[in-house]
C-alpha cells in the first residue's frame, strides 16, 4: 500500500529525505560543474555557491533532526520499489497518453 501511494505521487515527486553526506555531494557536484561555465563567470559562481552551501550547512547544523520519520519511511519504501524493479527487470515510465505512470519490463520498453 505504501509503495502504491508513493508511486501515485508521480515521477516528479521529490522526497524530503537527505543522505548523510548530501552537502558534501552537492559541493563536489557544484565544483565539477563550474569548469563548464565561461572562464569569466567561474570565480563569481564559485563564490556564490560557497556562500549558499555555507548557509545550507548552518541550517543543517541548527536542525539536528533533519530527516523526519515520514521522510525515512519514504526512503525505505523507495528502496523496496527499486529492489522489486531490479529483480523483475522492470522500469517505471510515464504513459504515452494521460497523466499516468506505468511499470514495464525493460525488454518491452522502447523509446
Amino acid at each position: 500500500m505504501e509503495e502504491l501511494n508513493l508511486l501515485n505521487k508521480g515521477l516528479k515527486y521529490n522526497s524530503s529525505y537527505k543522505n548523510k553526506n548530501w552537502i558534501k555531494t552537492l559541493a563536489l557536484k557544484t565544483e565539477t560543474a563550474i569548469p563548464q561555465l565561461p572562464a569569466h563567470e567561474q570565480d563569481y559562481v564559485r563564490i556564490q555557491a560557497a556562500h549558499n552551501i555555507k548557509q545550507l550547512h548552518k541550517q543543517k547544523s541548527s536542525n539536528k533532526q533533519y530527516n523526519s520519520n515520514q521522510a525515512k519511511n519514504e526512503y525505505h519504501t523507495l528502496n523496496q520499489i527499486k529492489a522489486k524493479l531490479a529483480s523483475k527487470k522492470a522500469t517505471v515510465s510515464k504513459a504515452d497518453k494521460g497523466n499516468s505512470t506505468v511499470i514495464l519490463y525493460i525488454e518491452d520498453y522502447s523509446t
